[in-house]
């Protein structure tokens, strides 16, 4: 999953409810046949992502703290709601060949190479859906032959 994924099951946004029915919600539990795994970098990238939403005046001074706390719980401690796919020289070796490839933004280079990480381990590889609000980032996952959801189609 990708940061605009991540932030759709923390913030009300186009396609949040489509989302958390397909996955479950982070603070009542994940569906019990999910994984979500996200890279390492959609830590920052959700906090940078509800800090534009209050910049924006979309979400008041009260509603970013409640908001941050909630991610950063999410993702630290013993117990990450998230299967965290850390930033390894191979990880960020194929982030690289991906942005070259096509065209992609450093980040999102590596939540797709995560992403094909994540794949190469798996038993049934066609298993892993790659979900992403982002249309280049998903038609890139989709030319690197991943299944793709988008919570906003």
């Amino acid at each position: 999953m990708d940061t605009s994924a991540v932030a759709k099951l923390y913030m009300k946004e186009p396609g949040s409810r489509r989302l958390v029915s397909w996955v479950g919600h982070p603070a009542t539990g994940f569906l019990p046949s999910v994984r979500v795994c996200v890279a390492r970098i959609v830590l920052p990238e959700a906090i940078s992502a509800i800090t534009q939403r209050r910049n924006e005046r979309k979400v008041d001074r009260h509603g970013v703290l409640k908001l941050w706390s909630s991610v950063l719980a999410d993702f630290s401690g013993t117990v990450s709601r998230y299967e965290v796919v850390e930033l390894t020289e191979a990880v960020v070796l194929r982030a690289a060949l991906l942005a070259a490839t096509h065209g992609l933004r450093g980040y999102d280079a590596v939540q797709l190479a995560s992403a094909l990480s994540v794949q190469m381990r798996l038993e049934d590889s066609a298993a892993l859906v790659f979900v992403s609000s982002d249309g280049a980032l998903t038609r890139a996952a989709q030319a690197a032959g991943l299944a793709t959801a988008d919570p906003t189609a």
